[in-house]
């Protein structure tokens, strides 16, 4: 963390949120890997083009009528 570089307090008071707790255990994340690639995903995925719109804002213009402003992901 960049607290260790800024003075002796910062070290020792990064030293104690680095400290690992004693009842902690190590997780193979090679274990769960098998789990993620074979699990089907909850949501489908979803293409999209960046000149695709992503939202409409209604704005109030002077002249009366609400318009309605297309974004597309680009704008974002």
């Amino acid at each position: 963390a960049f607290a260790t570089e800024a003075s002796p307090d910062g070290r020792a008071h990064a030293a104690r949120y680095d400290a690992t707790p004693a009842d902690a255990r190590p997780v193979d994340i090679g274990a769960w890997s098998y789990r993620v690639d074979t699990s089907a995903p909850d949501e489908p995925v979803v293409f999209f083009f960046y000149d695709n719109w992503s939202s409409v804002i209604y704005t109030t213009g002077t002249t009366g009528a609400p318009k309605g402003v297309m974004l597309s992901h680009r704008n974002l």
